[in-house]
């Protein structure tokens, strides 16, 4: 896994999180990870905003039980959405982490611009679609 500008422990964190191991593929049947994908859709205006949510997050996603990562990535196409990806060991981990109070807490600031959208009748400035997967496979470089 390529990760540009980040120190070399963090780069084997990162790849330890999606289930690599340098140089060798890993199957699912291997102890494959669960990853989320959420594609938030931000008007351009609301962009600036979105990142700063996140810049300034609760981070209690990282104190869950089965939580491995966590990237948020930026478009390089301004129409694109941002992908908010999490790693988790399993499915049943994300899943109580989606009924937790800390799940409720770390997204209460987002939920409540959408809400005040919403009651003013506006479109609100981002919406998400989010997409659940299983690792296949996961290759690292070797070295």
């Amino acid at each position: 896994m390529q990760t540009h500008g980040q120190p070399k422990a963090e780069e084997a964190r990162l790849g330890e999180a999606v289930g690599e191991r340098t140089g060798q593929a890993r199957a699912v049947g291997d102890g494959g990870r669960f990853i989320v994908i959420n594609a938030v859709h931000c008007r351009a205006d609301f962009r600036e905003r979105f990142e700063e949510l996140f810049r300034t997050r609760a981070g209690l996603v990282e104190q869950m039980p089965g939580f491995c990562a966590l990237m948020v990535l930026r478009p390089r196409a301004s129409e694109e959405p941002y992908l908010v990806v999490t790693v988790w060991e399993s499915e049943e981990h994300f899943r109580a982490w989606q009924r937790s109070e800390a799940f409720r807490k770390g997204h209460e600031r987002a939920m409540a611009i959408v809400e005040h959208a919403r009651q003013a009748g506006q479109e609100p400035p981002m919406r998400s679609e989010v997409q659940l997967y299983e690792v296949l496979l996961a290759v690292a470089a070797q070295g």
